[in-house]
């Protein structure tokens, strides 16, 4: 039996639909965490960051666990979150349009505690590079050391008294 050309188009959208939909599903997993993140369904969202996370780790779906871990009420493990993500990424800022003020100050009140300890760690490591005498691992960990200790949240002088 042949088929016409307007049959074949057709079958031929239905085939590519088919074969690309679950890649287009699978090319952004962070969306649908965003989504379920979107439509208050916080537990399911959270659910989703684990499973992304266990694939890919990332700073953005760590982020969106401590948004869920906030808006479920559970201030002590979304504290706990940021701070990991801060120790890894000291520099690492959620996007204003995707944070609520009361996610960015979690971020700055994290970041004012553990700030301290961080450019200690950055210069350690540098002075350890320097003793290597590796020269450009010692400038590098010098200049992230210099970053993080510029930053607003950190100079803070109530971030150098605790």
């Amino acid at each position: 039996m042949a088929l016409s050309n307007a049959s074949r188009t057709i079958f031929a959208s239905v085939l590519a639909l088919a074969v690309t939909a679950p890649v287009f599903a699978q090319q952004d997993p962070l969306q649908s965490v965003k989504d379920l993140y979107a439509s208050a369904a916080y537990e399911d969202a959270l659910s989703a960051v684990v499973r992304l996370d266990a694939a890919t780790p990332n700073a953005e779906a760590e982020q969106y666990r401590a948004f869920c871990l906030v808006a479920l009420g559970r201030a002590d493990e979304a504290d706990h979150v940021v701070e990991a993500l801060l120790t890894a990424r000291p520099e690492y800022r959620p996007d204003a349009a995707d944070a609520s003020p009361r996610i960015q100050a979690l971020f700055a009140s994290v970041r004012r505690r553990i700030g301290p300890a961080l450019v200690k760690r950055k210069y350690q490591q540098a002075r350890a590079a320097m003793e290597r005498k590796d020269r450009d691992e010692a400038i590098s960990q010098f200049e992230a050391m210099l970053r993080i200790a510029d930053d607003a949240d950190i100079r803070s002088d109530r971030a150098w008294r605790n």
